[in-house]
């Protein structure tokens, strides 16, 4: 199983270019999959006299600066996701031609920024944190009409600022599995950055099947950088990659085939079939014939551990009482 981690910047480059060279140089080192920015225009979202209004137009940039951003990720070769939430963000996109978008659920009914999106990007993320199961069935039905659902990825998971362990909804990633076997499915992790869970929420994520990880990083949580209360800084994200990277190699295939370090195992552990008694060619194997005992005297990878596959066979060689039985010795 392969996971892949989505470094989250948000807002927390707070209109500052040089904070969003230092979010790619940050994600690009720590190994993460891909850098993700909200491109945020205020009016794309809020109308003024809204509560965040003018914070969103503190993070306002010119789309030079963004086109700077996305080269320093190209440059890097981190994927630049793109967070877009209207007309603005939107023609910002259409000129960077990013590898990726996300809409947010604030914009999860705007199906026209939807459906541009994936006119633009090869995998457009879409958050359904808020949406009900309908609404959500609604939405892929719809973006499997366009001949689009190979480019989603569905996203689910919440801001509570931060989300409380109990509330972080994880048995919901098997409902949707099931409901969309054939959709790429993530997790967006919003555990408080300093919660001792900060890895292990991911972690249980990651093992019930989400193909994704959305993971806030922020310069500084000291600092309170905007976005930065379920951040990790630069080096506990890189521990924070490193271990969700390692863990997941804990899976292994994905079907019940032996690998080599079981085979060896079980030639080892299980014991192996030999002859309670001197037979001779043409017994017919019963059960009082055989004894199961481990053995230092067949090579590795020889004898039959099964009794069943030989109870009833007829031998086509003699036997001495204490002597293996092999595949062919039968009739």
């Amino acid at each position: 199983m392969t996971i892949r981690i989505m470094a989250e910047a948000a807002q927390g480059y707070e209109g500052k270019i040089e904070y969003c060279m230092t979010y790619v140089s940050a994600a690009a080192k720590a190994n993460a999959d891909a850098v993700k920015f909200q491109i945020v225009y205020a009016d794309d979202i809020c109308e003024p006299g809204h509560v965040h209004y003018e914070i969103f137009r503190s993070l306002e940039m010119p789309t030079e600066n963004w086109a700077a951003v996305k080269n320093s990720a190209d440059e890097k070769s981190i994927p630049f996701v793109a967070e877009i939430f209207g007309g603005q963000s939107l023609e910002v996109a259409e000129i960077l031609k990013p590898n990726w978008i996300k809409i947010h659920s604030t914009d999860f009914f705007n199906r026209p920024l939807i459906k541009r999106s994936f006119e633009i990007a090869q995998t457009v993320f879409v958050s359904a944190g808020g949406a009900t199961e309908d609404e959500i069935t609604n939405l892929v039905d719809e973006i499997s009409s366009w001949g689009s659902a190979s480019q989603l990825v569905l996203l689910y998971g919440f801001q509570a600022e931060p989300t409380p362990i109990e509330k972080s909804g994880l048995a919901k990633i098997p409902v949707l599995r099931k409901r969309f076997p054939d959709i790429e499915l993530g997790y967006l992790d919003h555990t408080a950055g300093e919660s001792e869970d900060r890895v292990h929420v991911s972690a249980m994520a990651m093992a019930l099947g989400v193909h994704w990880i959305e993971k806030h990083i922020t310069l500084s949580r000291f600092l309170e950088v905007e976005d930065f209360v379920s951040a990790l800084e630069p080096d506990e994200f890189a521990n924070y990659v490193q271990a969700m990277h390692r863990l997941s190699g804990a899976f292994g295939a994905a079907d019940l085939s032996l690998s080599d370090e079981e085979k060896t195992y079980r030639d080892k552990a299980m014991k192996k079939v030999l002859a309670a008694r001197d037979l001779v060619a043409g017994d017919v194997i019963s059960d009082s014939d055989i004894k199961l005992i481990r053995t230092p005297r067949i090579a590795p990878g020889s004898g039959l551990h099964d009794p069943a596959q030989i109870i009833g066979q007829r031998l086509a060689n003699n036997h001495r009482a204490g002597e293996a039985f092999q595949p062919g010795d039968f009739e």
